[in-house]
């Protein structure tokens, strides 16, 4: 039995071993499953404490009237206040937001005084492009040489002109018109004619030169201002002369200068009639040729070292007295991203960039490219002078000109002139004999038919200020969202914080089965 009973106990013992060991590997699945239970119930709770824990503290006024143990009709109501707020509070934010992107600018006005106020560039271009007693001078007359009209091109083309005027010759070949025939005015002007003379000057290889022409054969300050009246700032003790003037030679004849130094600027201490620029020219009438459809000059002001167009000033003719009151403006703008988008950009042709001279200067570059000549502005020694055998090419490219595809924009500072024009007929009686008497050998009907007195100054010693400001910047943008926020919701921006903070607590009491101390 022994035998039998220890057989039996070795049967036995491998038996309840497998038992426990079953009871074993059970064991922990079961406490697994409860720890996991417990810690799912913990959670739960955390997260339930926190979310009331929130709801009572949050600077989110409101909120707590929708969850706290209230009826249900008052807590639904509740709920609606909060949500419609929201909603418009989130539409009110948006157009902020759009408001902002969209860089809004306004512009403040100002008047301000000053004791002396500098004094513009004023710019007179005789409308007469060419002198006529200097285009029909043959090349042995006093008038040639008195005035030395001499050129490369009239020794080039003396065969051909056999005695004719070199200026005539010139206006018929090459002068470029535009609209304007050269044939009404050159006697004997027939394409033949032109067409030898250009030949002979391309045998020469000495070309016509738009420039040096005007310079030749216009109008010269010397000529066209009289000399007892030119006065600034009442100072006629110090009067002003021919060399106070620049000459500039442009497609459409000479212009002359006064005061368009940009590092000597004249300065007005006196307003109204007494101070300003006072002159007197004569548009010698009799001397016209072909000009911009009518006799006299055109004036134009601008500040020191601007491009100018011929055509973009004040007309006035002769027997006028012609006043013109100036006030200046000074204008501020913003670069970008603001709309005028400002720069402060330097030009080739000229020292004070404007956004016109900027076009201009875009233009002339295109003529070149396009044409292989250039306008006689442009600063390009190298290249010939643009003529009359130019024309078509020179129309076309002007016509199809995009002044948008130029990069010209807006400069950040910049002082304009604006007028006002007051015309009466020049000279009464009174008048011309102070002039006969200071002048002498001048008749009343030549001062009637070719002087003006031209008066231009300041109506007062000040300036108009334009300055752009920002209409709404990032403050304004905080400020009308923070307050729209304060106002709907009766919360901060702190309350996105607050917000934030619950967010990252329910993010760790999830993840880690830990517990977040609010």
């Amino acid at each position: 039995m022994a035998k039998v009973g220890g057989w039996a106990s070795a049967e036995m013992v491998p038996e309840d071993v497998e038992i426990k060991r079953q009871k074993a590997e059970n064991y922990p699945v079961r406490r697994s499953r409860q720890t996991r239970k417990e810690r799912e119930n913990k959670d739960s709770t955390t997260v339930s404490e926190m979310l009331k824990a929130f709801v009572n503290a949050t600077s989110l006024n409101g909120i707590r009237y929708v969850f706290w143990k209230r009826p249900v009709w008052a807590r639904i109501g509740w709920l609606a206040i909060l949500l419609g707020f929201t909603g418009y509070f989130l539409y009110s934010a948006h157009r902020s937001i759009i408001k902002y992107v969209e860089r809004p600018i306004n512009t403040v006005i100002t008047q301000k005084y000053e004791n002396e106020l500098e004094f513009p560039a004023v710019t007179i271009c005789p409308l007469n492009l060419i002198s006529k007693k200097k285009l029909l001078a043959l090349d042995d007359d006093a008038t040639f040489v008195k005035y030395d009209l001499n050129d490369s091109f009239c020794s080039a083309t003396a065969a051909v002109r056999s005695g004719k005027p070199c200026g005539a010759a010139m206006m018929c070949c090459c002068l470029n018109l535009l609209f304007f025939d050269a044939s009404a005015v050159v006697p004997n002007c027939d394409p033949q004619y032109a067409e030898s003379l250009m030949a002979a000057q391309q045998i020469s290889g000495e070309f016509f030169d738009t420039e040096r022409y005007f310079q030749k054969y216009a109008q010269r300050i010397e000529e066209i201002l009289v000399p007892p009246l030119c006065v600034f700032d009442s100072d006629v003790s110090n009067q002003c002369g021919t060399s106070d003037f620049i000459s500039t030679a442009t497609d459409w004849g000479m212009c002359y200068t006064f005061n368009g130094d940009p590092d000597n600027v004249k300065k007005s201490q006196i307003s109204g009639h007494a101070g300003g620029l006072t002159l007197l020219l004569d548009a010698q009438t009799d001397d016209q040729t072909i000009g911009r459809l009518s006799e006299g000059f055109t004036v134009i002001i601008h500040r020191q070292g601007e491009s100018f167009s011929a055509w973009d000033g004040i007309n006035v003719s002769p027997g006028t007295y012609a006043s013109i009151n100036l006030h200046q403006q000074r204008i501020i703008n913003l670069e970008e991203p603001y709309e005028t988008k400002c720069k402060n950009k330097t030009l080739k042709s000229n020292p004070t960039y404007t956004k016109l001279g900027c076009v201009s200067e875009c233009l002339a570059e295109k003529l070149v490219r396009t044409c292989q000549c250039r306008p006689a502005e442009y600063e390009a020694p190298s290249l010939r002078s643009c003529a009359k055998l130019d024309s078509s090419c020179l129309s076309q490219t002007t016509v199809n000109f995009e002044p948008l595809t130029c990069d010209c924009p807006n400069p950040c500072r910049e002082t304009r002139f604006t007028t006002e024009v007051h015309f009466s007929r020049f000279p009464d009686a009174g008048s011309a004999a102070v002039l006969q008497a200071a002048i002498g050998g001048v008749s009343f009907e030549h001062m009637r038919n070719n002087y003006i007195f031209l008066r231009i100054a300041y109506n007062i010693l000040g300036y108009e200020l334009h300055e752009q400001k920002v209409a709404f910047g990032t403050e304004s943008l905080l400020g009308e969202i923070g307050g729209n926020m304060g106002l709907f919701l009766g919360c901060s921006l702190m309350t996105i914080f607050e917000l934030a903070d619950l967010l990252i607590a329910l993010i760790y009491v999830h993840n880690m089965h830990g517990e977040y101390q609010m």
